[in-house]
């Protein structure tokens, strides 16, 4: 990327004097962690960054590289001036809540009992309740049979999890199987949600120390001022129900290997009040302000139909249908009930496991949601591995700690096939959710099965690359990297009224997502096709633009192969599924198979091992923008 960092500092600069800092961040993070000592990546990446202490960081890192930085110096006099002589208006934050010290590890948690000595749930709205119980409360230090080194990261973002099961036996048949990851026979009975997808690119292992950001830094959006806070009613937890999570966590921590370092907040949250916990979180970390571009990226795609709710979605992604999440960024874990029976208990093995990992591998600074900033595709790798070693732990939990009456709640149970469910959600959605359960499943056995969890933990100190590792876990194995694509900026070939909105990396997965579960169903590649066509991936990246003033869309995106075979292979199943999708409305082109339909344009071309697919409204655009890549015309 070396070669083109003056470019992307360009593409940065004029995102910020445009007012989106948000797609300038993820660029200069990546020209930080290549040039560590670029004074003027540093300085943009201090305008970029929301956090008062993030722009510190950046600012004394641009003076380290230069001290005699004027701009620098003045900024962080300011920034770093007592707060009555900023020219900035003061925000005076909210008190903070200090709950109770923690009571010892072998006795049961408890709320404070009313005067009938009912537990009395808090009197405050449940965010600030949430994040006062998340900062506020101390650390109790418990041990467990097995200790293990902390692994020291540290990266901008945050991630949700969700969780998944199976009903009855059938779950530990499912889980224990080797079924094709993408034969559809093998769904699991009781549908599955995973965290939507967004972008980063995680810090390097500790000892390159020179090449991390700063380790103070923590992901603390601004809320939206658009937010609302209702109370949403949490059912008690008695002493019993208390005892019965102290418990289960010893159980898991045994089953993990981990010790428990620090006590974690445990929700019962009431199913009726799921939807409104969950928007005003995405809310607060600033989802809804990228989303109609997000959705203008995926439909261009053609993986969503321009109308598809991907607010919901995005809902759906932070919470499991079967009944739980554990959110990072407050340290708070939840189970959707207003009863601890087998079913909750299940849920709750797998949540923990979340929050166990979390202690250890510091999974709220990989930077992987709800803004994952960066290589897409590599942030879905790292919440399989996440999701992965949460479903793997939650099986041997049931295999081992759970009774006759947990059996039979599970057997009984029948979950909708979301938490908030969508009467029609495209097939993109059901496969993408499904994703970081049963292929990060599968890629966690294959690690556990080498070297038991110990080979697990040195994944999160070795993190995957591309989901091409989860898919294939022998290319992770053999530390097998995918190769990076260049991307020419199209700025200046199409013309000012035309923003870029999406500039990211598809990967295997997406790339075998877009032929075989579009939202065009009868331009779906039959499965066998896609799989095959999607295998010999070796790298990727695509760019979509937006015209505001016409509504308008172009995409180029360009994949690397394995072997000019591969490439063969992919470009035939593309063009197959770009004729049924234009509807077998082909134009004559000298070079290219080339479709128009509908006001829309879209050519695939060849070269070698490579692939171009291009997307625009017109012939004429799309000539434009094929200038930019002369390798293809």
């Amino acid at each position: 990327m070396s070669s083109s960092i003056p470019q992307t500092l360009q593409r940065a600069a004029a995102y910020l004097q445009a007012g989106k800092p948000q797609l300038a961040r993820p660029l200069l993070i990546e020209v930080v962690k290549q040039q560590p000592r670029s004074e003027e990546g540093w300085l943009l990446l201090s305008q970029a960054v929301t956090e008062q202490q993030q722009k510190i960081d950046c600012l004394q890192r641009v003076l380290r590289i230069n001290p005699g930085n004027v701009e620098a110096q003045a900024r962080l006099r300011k920034l770093l001036s007592p707060p009555e002589e900023r020219a900035a208006p003061i925000v005076t934050p909210p008190p903070t809540i200090v709950p109770p010290p923690a009571p010892p590890r072998d006795t049961p948690r408890t709320a404070p009992p009313s005067p009938s000595g009912e537990v009395v749930p808090p009197k405050r709205s449940d965010m600030e309740a949430l994040r006062a119980a998340a900062v506020s409360r101390p650390v109790a230090k418990r041990k467990s049979k097995a200790r293990f080194t902390k692994l020291q990261w540290a990266m901008m973002g945050v991630m949700a999890f969700g969780v998944v099961a199976v009903i009855g036996i059938a779950l530990v048949l499912l889980l224990s199987s080797g079924a094709s990851p993408t034969d559809r026979s093998s769904a699991p009975a009781v549908a599955i949600a995973a965290t939507a997808t967004s972008t980063f690119t995680p810090a390097p292992p500790p000892s390159a120390t020179e090449r991390r950001l700063p380790s103070t830094w923590t992901p603390t959006p601004t809320p939206a001022p658009t937010a609302t806070r209702t109370a949403t009613p949490f059912p008690t937890l008695n002493p019993t129900l208390l005892a019965n999570m102290d418990k289960i966590e010893q159980q898991v921590a045994d089953l993990r290997g981990l010790s428990i370092e620090n006590d974690v907040p445990r929700v019962l949250i009431r199913r009726e009040a799921v939807e409104q916990t969950l928007r005003q979180m995405l809310i607060e970390q600033g989802y809804a302000e990228t989303l109609a571009d997000q959705a203008r990226s995926l439909s261009a795609l053609g993986l969503i139909k321009p109308t598809y709710d991907l607010f919901k979605y995005a809902m759906n992604g932070l919470a499991d249908n079967i009944g739980g999440f554990y959110i990072p960024w407050l340290k708070q874990l939840f189970v959707i009930g207003t009863r601890f029976g087998g079913v909750e208990r299940f849920v709750f093995a797998h949540e923990y496991d979340h929050a166990l990992t979390d202690q250890h591998f510091h999974i709220d600074t990989l930077g992987v949601y709800p803004d994952c900033l960066g290589d897409e595709q590599r942030c879905a790798a790292i919440r399989a591995l996440v999701e992965g070693d949460a479903t793997l732990l939650m099986q041997q939990w049931w295999q081992q700690y759970a009774g006759p009456q947990d059996y039979q709640d599970i057997l009984r149970y029948r979950p909708p096939s979301q938490t908030l469910p969508e009467d029609y959600p495209p097939p993109y959605v059901s496969r993408d959710l499904e994703f970081p359960y049963l292929q990060g499943l599968k890629f966690v056995e294959a690690l556990y099965k080498r070297g038991n969890w110990a080979e697990v933990n040195r994944a999160y100190e070795n993190l995957p690359d591309s989901t091409e590792q989860i898919l294939h876990p022998e290319k992770y194995l053999a530390d097998e990297q995918s190769i990076a694509v260049a991307a020419p900026p199209l700025t200046d070939t199409l013309g000012t009224d035309w923003r870029l909105i999406d500039d990211n990396v598809l990967g295997e997965w997406t790339t075998y997502l877009i032929l075989d579960a579009g939202a065009d169903l009868a331009a779906q590649v039959d499965d066998s096709t896609a799989l095959k066509a999607s295998q010999g991936w070796g790298g990727d990246h695509y760019q979509i633009y937006y015209n505001n003033v016409f509504s308008q869309t172009v995409l180029a995106a360009e994949w690397t192969w394995d072997t000019a075979r591969d490439a063969t292979e992919f470009k035939a199943a593309m063009a197959k599924y770009l004729g049924v999708r234009f509807r077998g409305s082909q134009i004559d082109r000298a070079a290219g198979n080339c479709w128009e339909s509908n006001q829309q344009t879209s050519c695939i071309f060849g070269k070698g091992d490579k692939t171009l697919w291009l997307l625009a409204p017109d012939l004429p655009t799309l000539e434009a923008a094929l200038t930019q890549y002369p390798e293809f015309q």
